[in-house]
C-alpha cells in the first residue's frame, strides 16, 4: 500500500461528490513523480494539476481541462509510486488526445442511432406491429450503447 499521512477534505467542498484531499506532502510528491510524465506528453507542467479525491473507489479520470484526479482508493490499492506514475501517465493521454472534448462526437452518434430506433419503432407501433416497435427500440438501444462502448474504447487504447 502506498502510504500518504494527513489527507484532509478540503475546505467549502460540495457535498454532491467526492471531496478534495489536501496534504502539502502528497501534492509535492504527486507534483515530483508528474513532472518528468507531463514533460514527455509536451504539456506545460504548470498548466496540468494532480488531484486526489475522497473516494474508496480504484479508479483514476481526466474531466475535462488537464486536471488528472486519483481516487484515495487507487491510492490505498497500490504497492508503490510506479504504479500510480503509470494510472497518471495513461490519464495524461487522456489528455494529450483531446478526449473529454471529443467524448461529444461518441455521445451524439449513439444519440442518433437511439432517436432512429425510437421513430421506427413508433411508426410500427402505429401500423399496429407493437412487438415489432419494442423489438426496433430494444434493437436500436444496444446498437446505439455498443457504438458508445466502441467509441470509449478506442479513446482508452490510444491513451495506453
Amino acid at each position: 500500500m502506498l502510504a500518504c499521512a494527513g489527507w484532509q477534505p478540503a475546505a467549502a467542498q460540495d457535498d454532491s461528490g467526492p471531496q478534495v484531499l489536501r496534504d502539502t506532502e502528497t501534492e509535492i510528491l504527486f507534483r515530483d513523480m508528474s513532472r518528468p510524465l507531463i514533460q514527455a506528453a509536451g504539456l506545460d507542467p504548470n498548466s496540468v494539476r494532480v488531484v486526489l479525491l475522497n473516494d474508496p473507489e480504484i479508479n483514476a479520470f481526466v474531466a475535462t481541462g488537464q486536471t488528472v484526479y486519483l481516487q484515495s482508493g487507487l491510492i490505498e490499492a497500490a504497492d508503490n509510486v510506479n504504479e500510480v506514475q503509470g494510472v497518471v501517465a495513461h490519464e495524461l493521454g487522456h489528455v494529450v488526445a483531446g478526449d473529454a472534448i471529443r467524448a461529444s462526437t461518441g455521445e451524439r452518434r449513439a444519440m442518433g442511432i437511439t432517436i432512429l430506433s425510437l421513430v421506427l419503432g413508433a411508426a410500427a407501433m402505429a401500423a399496429g406491429a407493437g412487438d415489432a416497435g419494442m423489438g426496433i427500440m430494444m434493437a436500436g438501444q444496444r446498437a446505439a450503447l455498443g457504438d458508445m462502448l466502441a467509441f470509449t474504447r478506442a479513446q482508452e487504447a490510444t491513451a495506453d
